[in-house]
């Protein structure tokens, strides 16, 4: 039997990410738990200033009247017609990553406004709240409120109803599927029609990499993550194999996944996320989900903001979209 290669980075990516790569190394090396490290490390790796809205896009937000109030932010062409009968666009809802901790939609906003040009679609972002300071389920209640708010308000953009997908990376791919989950639960009519996860995180449990430096995204990282998210002293109980976890939560442990929406789910085989969401596919084509599943070999988590430009990240947001 031959020996396995050793698993390694794409070329064309490890060419591209290797000088974005090089200023993150010279950051503190943030410990288990230790978020404040982690948030100013994001802060340090922002570009100064923030890339404007180009002209061909409209950027608007919107306060939705919950308590608390959640901010949904509206990208749009500005060459889309002016909304009236009959609403038929489609509509997606974006929900940023971040492993619940960090990073808002200005963050995301200059992929948001590539995705609306490539589409023509409108796409609507949630700015949820963050852990540990809102720990679950503060985070999806956000994001229902704004599913929930879209859904009513829809008319008003153009928007069918029944044609809202939910969008989710990392974080936002957890948040995105526990919003499908509670929407499917509590008997939303029409439903969510689309749910596309890349690299999402959805499995409280994986606390190991198989990687090594490959990762980009560790198992520290990701304990500190789900402890944020869940509260700590729950979190290592439920390790312990003490209670159990909303599927809301950790979709990952949802009783079923029969019903779910339509979905696309994307992840790199260098993500410590592989096995977790290939086991999610696995449960949709066992539940008759409709799912269509990519495993990128070569790439590690968040590879499109490291590899962009590259023929395999250009094909991966041309899949996306």
């Amino acid at each position: 039997i031959p020996k396995a290669m050793p698993l390694a980075y794409d070329p064309e990516f490890l060419t591209t990410s290797t000088p974005l790569l090089v200023p993150s190394s010279s950051l503190p090396r943030p410990s288990l738990h230790d978020i404040s490290t982690r948030r100013s490390n994001v802060d340090a790796l922002r570009p100064v200033p923030r890339p404007r809205t180009p002209p061909d896009i409209s950027h608007t937000t919107h306060l939705i009247p919950t308590t608390p109030p959640v901010l949904l932010h509206r990208f749009a062409p500005t060459s889309l017609p002016t909304p009236g009968p009959p609403a038929s666009l489609p509509a997606i809802l974006h929900i940023h990553g971040g492993g619940f901790i960090t990073i808002s939609v200005a963050d995301a906003a200059p992929s948001l406004t590539t995705y609306v040009r490539e589409t023509g679609h409108q796409i609507f972002s949630v700015d949820y709240r963050l852990s540990p300071e809102t720990p679950f389920p503060g985070a999806i209640d956000d994001a229902w409120a704004a599913l929930t708010w879209l859904r009513d308000h829809a008319g008003d953009f153009g928007v069918d109803a029944s044609r809202i997908a939910l969008f989710g990376e990392s974080a936002g791919g957890a948040i995105a599927a526990g919003l499908a989950v509670r929407a499917r639960d509590r008997g939303l009519v029409p439903g969510v029609r689309k749910l596309v996860l890349v690299y999402p995180m959805l499995d409280y449990r994986t606390v190991t990499n198989r990687v090594g430096q490959l990762a980009t995204w560790s198992e520290v990282d990701n304990v500190t993550a789900w402890a944020a998210y869940l509260g700590r002293e729950r979190y290592e109980g439920l390790l312990a194999g003490e209670g159990q976890v909303e599927g809301e939560a950790s979709p990952a442990h949802v009783a079923s996944v029969r019903g779910l929406p339509s979905m696309y789910l994307e992840v790199g085989q260098l993500d410590i996320f592989c096995e977790e969401d290939v086991r999610w596919a696995g449960r949709c084509v066992e539940e008759g989900v409709e799912v269509e599943l990519h495993v990128l070999p070569g790439l590690p988590h968040g590879f499109e903001a490291l590899g962009a430009g590259t023929k395999v990240v250009e094909r991966s947001l041309r899949r996306r979209v």
